[in-house]
Protein backbone atom coordinates (compact mmCIF):
# COMPACT_ATOMS: atom_id res chain seq x y z
CA UNK A 1 0.00 0.00 0.00
CA UNK A 2 3.19 2.20 0.72
CA UNK A 3 4.17 1.57 -2.78
CA UNK A 4 1.11 2.53 -4.07
CA UNK A 5 0.96 6.08 -2.49
CA UNK A 6 4.67 6.57 -3.71
CA UNK A 7 4.26 5.92 -6.51
CA UNK A 8 1.04 8.11 -6.91
CA UNK A 9 2.62 10.97 -5.25
CA UNK A 10 5.71 10.76 -7.64
CA UNK A 11 3.30 11.14 -10.53
CA UNK A 12 1.14 14.04 -9.14
CA UNK A 13 4.73 15.95 -8.64
CA UNK A 14 5.92 15.07 -12.13
CA UNK A 15 2.00 16.20 -13.75
CA UNK A 16 2.62 19.29 -11.50
CA UNK A 17 6.11 19.98 -12.65
CA UNK A 18 5.26 19.66 -16.11
CA UNK A 19 1.84 22.00 -15.93
CA UNK A 20 3.94 24.59 -14.23
CA UNK A 21 6.35 24.33 -16.85
CA UNK A 22 4.06 25.04 -19.86
CA UNK A 23 1.91 27.91 -17.88
CA UNK A 24 5.32 29.66 -17.53
CA UNK A 25 6.37 29.43 -21.42
CA UNK A 26 2.84 30.21 -22.73
CA UNK A 27 2.58 33.63 -20.04
CA UNK A 28 6.33 34.68 -21.44
CA UNK A 29 5.23 34.65 -25.30
CA UNK A 30 1.63 35.81 -24.99
CA UNK A 31 1.28 39.94 -24.41
CA UNK A 32 -0.91 40.87 -21.51
CA UNK A 33 -2.95 43.35 -22.85
CA UNK A 34 -3.52 44.59 -26.64
CA UNK A 35 -2.62 43.11 -29.64
CA UNK A 36 1.32 41.61 -29.98
CA UNK A 37 3.62 43.74 -31.56
CA UNK A 38 5.18 43.46 -34.90
CA UNK A 39 7.76 40.75 -34.69
CA UNK A 40 10.80 42.43 -35.64
CA UNK A 41 13.63 40.87 -37.76
CA UNK A 42 11.30 38.33 -38.42
CA UNK A 43 11.59 37.27 -42.45
CA UNK A 44 8.76 39.57 -43.35
CA UNK A 45 10.32 42.62 -41.26
CA UNK A 46 13.66 42.09 -43.47
CA UNK A 47 11.55 41.98 -46.43
CA UNK A 48 9.75 44.89 -45.38
CA UNK A 49 13.33 46.78 -44.72
CA UNK A 50 14.53 45.93 -48.06
CA UNK A 51 11.63 47.36 -50.16
CA UNK A 52 11.66 50.21 -47.96
CA UNK A 53 15.56 50.69 -48.85
CA UNK A 54 15.52 50.03 -52.20
CA UNK A 55 12.48 52.37 -52.64
CA UNK A 56 12.05 54.67 -50.48
CA UNK A 57 15.51 55.53 -50.44
CA UNK A 58 16.80 55.01 -53.34
CA UNK A 59 14.18 56.70 -54.86
CA UNK A 60 14.12 60.12 -52.63
CA UNK A 61 18.71 60.03 -52.88
CA UNK A 62 17.65 59.54 -56.99
CA UNK A 63 15.38 62.11 -56.90
CA UNK A 64 18.32 64.50 -55.68
CA UNK A 65 20.81 63.00 -57.67
CA UNK A 66 21.91 66.08 -59.18
CA UNK A 67 22.08 67.84 -55.62
CA UNK A 68 24.54 65.25 -54.94
CA UNK A 69 26.65 65.66 -58.18
CA UNK A 70 27.27 69.22 -56.76
CA UNK A 71 29.79 67.98 -54.36
CA UNK A 72 31.59 65.67 -56.82
CA UNK A 73 31.82 68.16 -59.40
CA UNK A 74 33.34 70.65 -56.38
CA UNK A 75 35.61 67.46 -55.54
CA UNK A 76 36.60 67.02 -59.10
CA UNK A 77 37.13 71.32 -59.35
CA UNK A 78 39.53 70.91 -56.38
CA UNK A 79 41.18 67.58 -56.74
CA UNK A 80 41.46 66.22 -60.45
CA UNK A 81 42.91 63.47 -60.03
CA UNK A 82 40.58 61.31 -58.37
CA UNK A 83 38.27 60.63 -60.57
CA UNK A 84 36.21 57.63 -59.55
CA UNK A 85 34.90 56.50 -56.31
CA UNK A 86 32.54 55.00 -53.78
CA UNK A 87 30.86 56.54 -50.74
CA UNK A 88 28.70 54.40 -48.03
CA UNK A 89 26.53 56.00 -46.36
CA UNK A 90 24.81 55.22 -43.18
CA UNK A 91 21.54 57.01 -42.62
CA UNK A 92 19.42 57.08 -39.28
CA UNK A 93 15.66 57.51 -39.91
CA UNK A 94 13.00 58.81 -37.46
CA UNK A 95 9.60 57.15 -36.82
CA UNK A 96 8.45 59.78 -38.30
CA UNK A 97 11.10 60.10 -41.78
CA UNK A 98 13.19 62.48 -40.99
CA UNK A 99 16.73 61.77 -41.02
CA UNK A 100 18.43 62.56 -37.52
CA UNK A 101 21.99 61.59 -38.65
CA UNK A 102 24.46 60.34 -41.15
CA UNK A 103 27.45 58.80 -41.57
CA UNK A 104 29.87 57.81 -44.14
CA UNK A 105 31.46 54.64 -43.12
CA UNK A 106 33.27 54.04 -46.80
CA UNK A 107 34.62 56.58 -48.96
CA UNK A 108 37.21 55.45 -51.66
CA UNK A 109 38.04 59.28 -52.17
CA UNK A 110 39.80 59.61 -48.93
CA UNK A 111 38.67 62.78 -49.50
CA UNK A 112 36.50 64.65 -45.78
CA UNK A 113 35.20 67.43 -48.17
CA UNK A 114 32.89 64.93 -50.12
CA UNK A 115 32.08 63.06 -47.07
CA UNK A 116 30.80 66.03 -45.69
CA UNK A 117 28.99 67.55 -48.36
CA UNK A 118 27.29 64.25 -49.26
CA UNK A 119 26.27 63.85 -45.64
CA UNK A 120 24.92 67.21 -44.79
CA UNK A 121 22.85 66.88 -48.20
CA UNK A 122 21.28 63.80 -47.52
CA UNK A 123 20.42 64.91 -43.85
CA UNK A 124 18.52 67.66 -45.19
CA UNK A 125 16.34 65.23 -46.92
CA UNK A 126 12.71 63.71 -45.95
CA UNK A 127 11.78 60.69 -45.68
CA UNK A 128 8.38 58.46 -45.72
CA UNK A 129 8.23 56.99 -42.04
CA UNK A 130 10.06 53.45 -42.27
CA UNK A 131 8.12 50.13 -41.70
CA UNK A 132 6.58 49.64 -38.66
CA UNK A 133 7.28 53.48 -37.37
CA UNK A 134 10.66 52.55 -35.53
CA UNK A 135 14.11 54.14 -36.09
CA UNK A 136 16.27 52.59 -38.51
CA UNK A 137 19.43 52.25 -39.55
CA UNK A 138 19.91 52.28 -43.59
CA UNK A 139 23.06 52.37 -45.62
CA UNK A 140 23.91 53.02 -49.01
CA UNK A 141 26.18 52.97 -51.69
CA UNK A 142 26.72 56.23 -53.52
CA UNK A 143 28.79 56.07 -56.93
CA UNK A 144 30.40 58.52 -58.42
CA UNK A 145 31.70 57.94 -61.96
CA UNK A 146 32.73 60.10 -64.83
CA UNK A 147 30.59 60.97 -67.63
CA UNK A 148 31.97 58.08 -69.86
CA UNK A 149 32.22 55.46 -67.32
CA UNK A 150 28.69 56.21 -66.19
CA UNK A 151 27.34 56.03 -70.33
CA UNK A 152 29.19 53.12 -70.65
CA UNK A 153 27.77 51.23 -67.92
CA UNK A 154 24.13 52.38 -68.64
CA UNK A 155 24.61 50.72 -72.47
CA UNK A 156 25.80 47.60 -70.73
CA UNK A 157 23.03 47.51 -68.48
CA UNK A 158 20.13 48.05 -71.38
CA UNK A 159 22.23 45.27 -72.85
CA UNK A 160 21.69 42.87 -69.80
CA UNK A 161 18.14 44.02 -70.23
CA UNK A 162 16.83 43.06 -73.23
CA UNK A 163 14.98 40.02 -74.00
CA UNK A 164 16.51 37.21 -75.40
CA UNK A 165 16.74 37.23 -79.02
CA UNK A 166 13.87 34.26 -80.10
CA UNK A 167 15.07 31.86 -82.67
CA UNK A 168 13.09 30.96 -85.57
CA UNK A 169 10.51 28.19 -85.27
CA UNK A 170 9.92 25.62 -88.55
CA UNK A 171 6.72 24.88 -88.87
Amino acid sequence: MKDIKLIIIIILVGVVGVLTGVLIEKSSTVPTTGTPPPVYGSSHDGKLAKEYKDKVVAQVIKDNAKDLQKCYFELLENNPVTREGVLTILIKVEEDGKISSTKIIKNEFENEEIAHCVSKKIGSYYLAPPPYGINRYISHILAFKTEANAKKEAERRAETNKPPKMLPVNP
